[in-house]
């Protein structure tokens, strides 16, 4: 028989145990004390009723696409029957945030969220990607604005659906299907105080600033998660920009939302990219189809589609357009300064002379196995940004600022003089932001320049590449791999190539690269 003594240690060691599998439990998700306080504030002040002091200017019409009435049915991938009538909200802001890639990466966690929690909608109003202006902060833009809803909802079985409204809104405690009343200039300004560390208050010349009429528009259609309507319209009006979305910080519980459900958002780079790294870049075999599904969903709207398809019959000579589609390569040259600084671009080759000269032999070597010269590759499409390539003219002090005007002075010697020559050497083409400025003239008096920002562009960017005869990318780059990625689905892996320091080589694994993770 046990002694007293033995059965009280006996006791303490259960007691010991209990208490650390508690704490084990609560610490799975940790939230900074100060967005606690700030959101539990914010969470009524927030709500509807209030009448507006704000005037908002009158926005422009938007180009919609028309979205079909859609059908409620599980999807085929779902384990959790117990959502499959529920909605999921993007937690909005931040939303999505980062260059393109960075966004599809938080965007397939968004949607794997939705997937292993049986959920089968996605509120499509509550979707914000982000585009940037000139200003260089992220403002939110409608998903809708940017991609093919129904060719995205053509995949129901394998994804979850994207649907305008909640069936039963009336009974919704953080989203109604009517515009909200917009909230008072004092209530705004609150909220801006309260969210100070993750906002930038603007102006700071005392006049509001609003880069793009598009905003006005979002802010009147007052799609928002209803305890964060203040927040969003002080973003979207100008009165704040959103300049460190990590730092807001907030968490889906504490929204306390259950119609719609609610994910995203969080501290530091965010829940969605945490989930990207933690859960599906760890375990890719059991996300293949999951990639699969999303690669071939995501796609452009139809009138970018469109856009980019000028670009392509353009490099044909003649004007026919039943021409068959000319071949070309293309190439995304990741040598903007900001990769120079940032961990993932410390091995990539900075040099564009070097990335040139190994891309003009391999178009060279590429020709001479082809059985017919109609085959030939004579253009070469570049994937970059002129906007942030010019910024090496702003320095010009140190040895990177040194390259990085090399790199500008040699790209424009090549495009001022771009045919191809005797010596069979390709000619270059670009498109995003080029034919952006050419569809804003044509539709000058419809839409004001530049009203989407600079998230349409490199949409389109990235889908040309993505129909590319051959991909030339780069190592640890989103933007690369994500194309990489398309393209190994799209049954085009055995022409994905990446260029390194020492040459252009294939990706390995067929061309299917590892997904992205932290450098």
């Amino acid at each position: 028989m046990d002694s007293p003594r033995s059965y009280s240690r006996g006791k303490l060691i259960f007691l010991l145990v209990v208490l650390l599998s508690v704490r084990i439990l609560f610490q799975g998700r940790i939230i900074e004390k100060n967005t606690v306080t700030i959101i539990q504030d914010e969470m009524r002040s927030d709500m509807v009723g209030k009448k507006s002091s704000l005037s908002l200017a009158s926005p422009m019409p938007l180009q919609n696409n028309e979205t079909s009435s859609m059908n409620q049915t599980p999807i085929n991938v779902s384990t959790n029957q117990s959502n499959f009538d529920k909605t999921l909200a993007l937690l909005y802001p931040p939303g999505m945030w980062g260059g393109y890639g960075n966004q599809r990466i938080r965007f397939t966690a968004f949607v794997r969220y939705a997937i292993s929690n049986g959920i089968t909608q996605l509120l499509l109003p509550s979707i914000y990607f982000s585009t940037m202006f000139e200003n260089d902060v992220f403002y939110p833009i409608p998903m809708e604005e940017v991609f093919d809803v129904d060719h995205w909802n053509s995949f129901q079985g394998d994804l979850p659906i994207l649907v305008q409204s909640l069936q039963n809104d009336e009974k919704s405690d953080c989203w109604t299907n009517s515009q909200h009343e917009h909230p008072s200039a004092d209530d705004l300004q609150a909220t801006i105080e309260r969210f100070a560390p993750a906002l930038n208050k603007e102006p700071k010349s005392g006049v509001q600033y609003v880069p793009s009429k598009m905003l006005l528009e979002v802010a009147n259609r007052s799609n928002f998660l209803t305890p964060l309507v203040n927040l969003s319209v002080a973003i979207t009006t100008g009165l704040a920009t959103l300049g460190r979305p990590g730092k807001i910080g907030l968490h889906p519980d504490d929204l306390k939302c259950s119609n719609p459900l609610v994910y995203g958002g969080g501290g530091g780079a965010g829940i969605l990219w945490n989930d990207f790294v933690s859960k599906i870049r760890t375990n890719e075999a059991d996300h293949m189809p999951l990639m699969k599904s999303i690669s071939q969903a995501l796609k452009p709207a139809q009138k970018w589609q469109e856009i980019a398809q000028q670009c392509l019959q353009n490099q044909h000579q003649s004007t026919n357009s039943h021409l068959p589609p000319i071949p070309y390569f293309a190439l995304h040259m990741r040598v903007e300064l900001d990769m120079w600084h940032h961990p993932c671009g410390i091995d990539m080759e900075k040099n564009l002379t070097k990335i040139f000269s190994f891309l003009e032999n391999a178009t060279q070597d590429y020709n001479r196995n082809q059985s017919s010269s109609d085959q030939h590759v004579h253009r070469v499409f570049l994937a970059f940004s002129w906007k942030h390539l010019m910024k090496a003219r702003e320095r010009n002090t140190t040895d990177d600022d040194h390259l990085a005007n090399e790199n500008l002075d040699f790209l424009i010697a090549k495009f001022s003089n771009n045919s191809a020559s005797v010596e069979n050497k390709p000619s270059y083409f670009t498109c995003g932001e080029n034919k952006m400025k050419e569809w804003y003239l044509s539709k000058k008096d419809e839409i004001e320049d530049n009203y989407y920002g600079n998230l349409v562009p490199m949409v389109i960017n990235f889908y040309i590449a993505t129909e590319a005869n051959v991909f030339i990318g780069v190592s640890r780059s989103s933007f690369s791999n994500d194309v990489w990625i398309t393209r190994y689905y799209q049954g085009k892996g055995d022409t994905n190539y990446q260029y390194t320091p020492q040459g252009i080589i294939p990706v390995p694994n067929g061309g299917l690269p590892p997904l992205h993770s932290n450098c």
